[in-house]
């Protein structure tokens, strides 16, 4: 396990969660996040004028690396732009407050900035549950395993889709050249 780093370094990734009422599922997305095998992030807990225990939980956290913003209920693409304000690392990833990544999520991430460092977005599959139903989503269409996908809308016509909100890591450059 990789040695936390200290809070004064800027951090190589920002994790922005959104957060309005998932006080019942905050400690899941949360945990999943600390327990990620890539440590060299912070976490932005952005609520968005909860009016459950939401507030109260994310604030439970000790941890040097987890931040905690609140801002009148303005709705999640506000408390996410407001968490990519709030960021201070080069890559920004997001997880909605009711979701959870696996381990090593962060790890496959920063594998892919490495291996595409001009790529505007990196992505991974991920699995959709919900009581009932899990299914893993399906691929992009016309894209290998790895890869530069080369028409997003031709891909998605296929089929599949990209979680923005759960499975994407964004440079923080490409937020500063479109606003």
């Amino acid at each position: 396990m990789r040695p936390t780093p200290p809070a004064s370094a800027a951090p190589r990734v920002s994790v922005v969660v959104p957060v309005y009422n998932k006080g019942r599922y905050l400690r899941r997305a949360v945990d999943s996040v600390l327990a990620q095998s890539f440590t060299d992030f912070e976490l932005i807990l952005v609520d968005d004028g909860s009016t459950d225990d939401s507030l109260a939980v994310a604030r439970e956290y000790t941890d040097p690396r987890v931040r905690v913003i609140r801002q009148a209920n303005s709705g999640a693409g506000a408390a996410r732009n407001r968490g990519i304000d709030e960021a201070r690392a080069t890559m920004i990833a997001f997880l909605d407050g009711d979701d959870e990544w696996v381990p090593a999520f962060l790890d496959q991430m920063m594998a892919l900035v490495r291996e595409y460092p001009h790529a505007g977005l990196y992505c991974a599959p991920y699995i959709y549950v919900e009581p009932g139903n899990v299914r893993i989503v399906p691929k992009l269409a016309g894209v290998p395993e790895r890869g530069i996908l080369p028409s997003y809308f031709r891909s998605v016509a296929g089929g599949g889709q990209v979680a923005t909100s759960t499975s994407v890591c964004i440079p923080r450059a490409v937020f500063d050249s479109v606003g």
